[in-house]
């Protein structure tokens, strides 16, 4: 009989492992929509000047982060008359394609790594 309890048990916990998994699914899912409709509102592709709210939509960037960024001249913006911070949509897409590896450049075996772990 008590290994009857052992292996419920076990069938319980593996159900319970799955729906986490499931879930961890669902909520990353969910995050890529909510990126989607952020980048609707905005419009963004089709604006040239992007405000601080809208890269951090469009990147996913934290406003800290993104400020970190523009205080030590890491990334491209523009502030007339040292003001509101602005960023030129087509500067942001090379800089962030600037120093990554490519898909092409990968090996096959990292390639296929890469879609099986989380980058959260």
């Amino acid at each position: 009989m008590e290994s009857c309890t052992s292996r419920a048990v076990n069938l319980l916990f593996l159900d319970f492992m799955t729906g986490i998994k499931m879930l961890e699914s669902i909520y990353k899912t969910l995050g890529l929509i909510h990126n989607v409709l952020l980048h609707d509102k905005f419009g963004l592709d089709n604006k040239r000047i992007w405000t601080l709210e809208e890269l951090i939509a469009y990147t996913g960037y934290s406003r800290q982060h993104i400020l970190h960024l523009t205080s030590e001249g890491q990334i491209p913006f523009r502030k007339p008359n040292g003001k509101s911070v602005f960023f030129l949509r087509d500067e942001i897409y090379l800089w962030l394609n600037q120093g990554g590896v490519s898909l092409e450049d990968m090996d096959i075996d990292t390639q296929v790594a890469g879609m099986f772990t989380s980058s959260n």
